[in-house]
């Protein structure tokens, strides 16, 4: 969360908007929102016919529209716990600090033994609303993380360079923006996605390494 929460906005509106208010509006650029995705989070309900829980994945249907029905309240948003050998990592663009977010992602990676376990990619106003790069996910499933890697300079044939790709062709559906063609901004998601994995590969490495040490 704290690598999201500072891309949110500007101040004042951070010290003022609620992590609930973004799932009551569903904006397609919402940084919670994509992070709920990737994390299966659920969405916990409450109106005059009773209480009830919607998966994030079945709650956001297109641009400032949910499945909220008329009358119903977000009480609490849930998160699982992370698994153990876990990294994350989120990397936002935009054209100024003040804009809206014109691609971000929010990457999860479990790994076991040097090998991808489980990838977890959010995509942030990458689609009418935030999705889940599941293409993505699965070209990197079973995959070895190999030696640590600049974001900035990753070969393209690297796994995450790849993975970057497929989300951008396969999972994205981008729509052409005043500052970004689809070519442009079809780019943008695979570069930021392929950095954003690496972030979340160099975290697991650290909490790793933290680990080592404190049982030194």
């Amino acid at each position: 969360f704290s690598l999201a929460v500072v891309n949110i906005a500007h101040p004042p509106i951070r010290s003022r908007g609620t992590m609930v208010g973004s799932f009551g509006w569903g904006h397609p650029a919402s940084e919670w929102c994509a992070i709920a995705m990737a994390l299966d989070a659920d969405i916990h309900l409450r109106g005059p016919q009773g209480a009830r829980t919607v998966p994030a994945r079945d709650y956001f249907h297109g641009p400032l529209r949910t499945d909220r029905r008329p009358g119903e309240l977000i009480t609490s948003v849930r998160y699982p716990l992370l698994a153990e050998h876990t990294g994350v990592g989120f990397v936002e663009h935009r054209r100024t600090h003040f804009c809206f977010a014109q691609v971000a992602v929010a990457a999860v990676l479990t790994v076991d033994d040097g090998v991808i376990r489980e990838a977890r990619i959010g995509l942030v106003n990458c689609a009418d609303r935030p999705l889940r790069a599941h293409a993505a996910e699965q070209a990197l499933t079973g995959v070895e993380i190999g030696p640590p890697k600049d974001g900035y300079l990753l070969p393209e044939d690297h796994p995450f360079a790849r993975a970057g790709r497929i989300a951008a062709e396969r999972d994205a559906a981008p729509l052409a923006e005043p500052y970004a063609d689809l070519e442009y901004r079809r780019h943008a998601i695979a570069v930021v996605a392929a950095r954003t994995l690496c972030q979340a590969a160099a975290d697991h490495r650290s909490r790793i390494g933290g680990t080592k040490g404190d049982n030194r």
